[in-house]
């Protein structure tokens, strides 16, 4: 049997992924688009409806699928500045110890909950033809939310930075080192507050 070959790069536990664009909407998007709240009751209007709002707002469609591009800059700083902080915890640790991983930039797709994983191959599926990388509910509706605030006339960035956990296929929850992993989410949190901070020096 071929073994299938991974797409670089590869995810681990212990990596950070920053996202480069969010993948799809979520259910509670839809039906803040459609003010219904029985997704079966819409019809291939109220999709194509859904469809031209997103348009509005900035998202393209691929492969099926709305798709928005976080803001560059914003991808830029955020990895680096996560980065310097991996850096400086894998530092201080000695030979043979587990070091923190790497900081990827990949989409991301919001699933409205882990059961949806029953599904795995859609996810690979997704990391082939839209370059996912990892998987976190909410950031749909924020990256939405921020789209719709922007088409309004407030232009508003959206961003994030995942710790990675598990891997899919198979792996959803790894086990993990503590001790490893806090350092791996101190180090987004750092980092993401670092960007902020940046940020705020262009404000006037």
């Amino acid at each position: 049997e071929k073994k299938q070959e991974l797409r670089s790069p590869v995810v681990n536990a212990y990596d950070c992924v920053v996202a480069s664009h969010q993948v799809g909407i979520s259910c509670a998007d839809y039906s803040a688009l459609t003010g219904s709240i029985n997704s079966l009751s819409l019809s291939g209007e109220d999709v194509e409806g859904v469809k031209e709002k997103l348009r509005k707002m900035g998202y393209e469609f691929k492969h099926g699928w709305p798709l928005l591009k976080t803001d560059e800059g914003t991808v830029k700083l955020l990895r680096s500045s996560i980065e310097a902080e991996l850096s400086a915890f894998n530092a201080t640790r000695g030979e043979g110890q587990l070091k923190a991983g790497k900081v990827v930039s990949l989409g991301n797709v919001s699933k409205d909950s882990l059961y949806a994983e029953t599904a795995e191959k859609a996810f690979v599926e997704l990391r082939k033809t839209l370059d996912t990388g990892c998987s976190e509910m909410e950031f749909a509706t924020i990256t939405r939310v921020g789209a719709h605030k922007t088409m309004l006339g407030d232009r508003v960035k959206t961003a994030m930075s995942a710790c990675i956990l598990g891997s899919i296929p198979g792996d959803s929850f790894a086990e993990l080192d503590k001790s490893v992993i806090s350092k791996v989410t101190e180090s987004a949190l750092l980092g993401t507050l670092e960007t902020l901070h940046e940020i705020s020096k262009s404000h006037k």
